[in-house]
């Protein structure tokens, strides 16, 4: 028998299929999965939140866009005078009184170009920031990225935007904080007064402003705080040539993160330095784990570096990474982590190694340069073991991940 009873779907699912149709939290860039959402605020009642909650979740400011077409999508720039536009028409959307858009919000992306537009009073940044801060009851997440020729300096801001942007973190639930190609942060922002829900910290070629002696270096006792995926030694060119390598020694004990249970350090060579530049690069992680006198109460620590060698431009293939000393790495046995650490419970090496720039017999050659460097770095962690493991433990080594592709 024929009925005109709509059947009720639990919001769960609902929430499921559209993750299934754009997977994630940034913001849609797949083309189909654009239009299918878009159509589902457009045509379906029971779909329209959701979908809706899908497409705004991220609000990206960035002078280049891309428009979803049916002809395609396209890579647009936008001129100062147009974004200027669009910003000013958003601010005026968000304080509309019967605009529901603002606590969609979860995530904000700022993305700085060439020639940082997006700072000048003309993009009226500031004015949308102080909108957010009062709306955007929501917002979790800032995201900084600086694609400019230069890396941009936190003082480079201006004085107002920068206070607002703290006053972001410090006003709203924002747990996650993301920099790319920024200096100078300043630690203050990693405090439990500006950022009391801050549990996750990544810093991809950046970098914080280094403390002055007998400054204030309480960093947030959020529970369960986090620090990923960061180019936190390393990796970080200047003139061509220089590197920053420490600077998280002077800017963080990573003690003073009262309730820190998991770190991960990631580091990226590409293109690749050269083994003494390599093999100083490991041994700066490794004393920056040791660095202060607080304990920590991390329990897990995982240490990755991603490198690209160009045999074209180095040594051949056999010989890749074959003059990189691993002696440091005897830093990530738990017998040694212990004194700084007494919680730790897992340390994790991986190295993951791009081959590039040549014709060899790929996969004969990645397994034999894997199995050298691999027992070169457990025969170099090895070394001077104590006899007894540490109670609680099954073993001192931390875990060994080498990949070659």
């Amino acid at each position: 028998m024929a009925t005109n009873t709509g059947v009720a779907l639990p919001f769960e699912l609902i929430v499921e299929i559209v993750e299934n149709i754009a997977p994630g939290v940034d913001r849609v860039l797949d083309e189909k999965a654009f239009q299918t959402l878009t159509a589902c605020t457009l045509i379906s009642r029971v779909f329209a939140s959701a979908a809706r909650r899908r497409l705004f979740s991220t609000l990206w400011i960035n002078l280049d866009a891309w428009q979803h077409q049916r002809e395609g999508s396209t890579m647009k720039k936008r001129s100062q005078e147009e974004l200027s536009i669009r910003v000013n028409t958003l601010i005026d959307l968000l304080t509309d009184e019967q605009s529901n858009l603002a606590p969609i919000f979860r995530s904000l992306d700022i993305t700085l170009n060439y020639e940082r537009i997006l700072l000048q009073e003309a993009s009226n940044l500031r004015g949308l920031l102080r909108v957010l801060i009062h709306r955007a009851h929501n917002l979790n997440a800032l995201r900084i990225h600086d694609f400019s020729h230069g890396l941009l300096s936190w003082k480079d801001l201006p004085y107002q935007t920068a206070d607002c942007l703290q006053a972001l973190c410090r006003s709203l639930p924002v747990y996650r904080l993301d920099f790319f190609c920024v200096l100078d942060i300043p630690l203050s922002i990693a405090t439990v007064e500006h950022s009391p829900c801050l549990r996750y910290i990544s810093l991809k070629m950046s970098k914080f402003l280094k403390n002055k002696p007998g400054s204030d270096t309480s960093v947030s006792t959020t529970k369960d705080i986090k620090v990923r995926h960061s180019d936190l030694l390393g990796g970080l060119p200047q003139d061509g040539s220089n590197f920053y390598c420490g600077f998280m020694a002077d800017s963080i004990d990573f003690g003073t993160l009262a309730v820190l249970r998991e770190l991960a350090i990631e580091n990226s060579q590409d293109p690749y330095l050269g083994d003494k530049a390599f093999t100083d690069i490991i041994t700066n992680v490794v004393v920056c784990l040791q660095r202060g006198h607080a304990k920590s109460t991390l329990e897990a620590i995982n240490v990755t570096f991603n490198v690209t060698f160009n045999v074209r431009t180095a040594y051949g293939v056999t010989n890749a990474l074959a003059r990189v000393e691993y002696n440091a790495l005897r830093g990530l046995r738990i017998d040694r982590l212990l004194v700084k650490n007494p919680l730790i419970q897992k340390v994790t090496f991986c190295l993951d190694i791009t081959m590039e720039g040549a014709n060899y017999s790929h996969n004969d050659d990645c397994l034999i340069i894997k199995d050298r460097i691999q027992s070169k770095i457990i025969d170099a962690i090895s070394s001077n073991m104590p006899d007894n493991i540490p109670s609680g433990h099954t073993s001192s080594l931390p875990v060994v991940q080498v990949s070659v592709r």
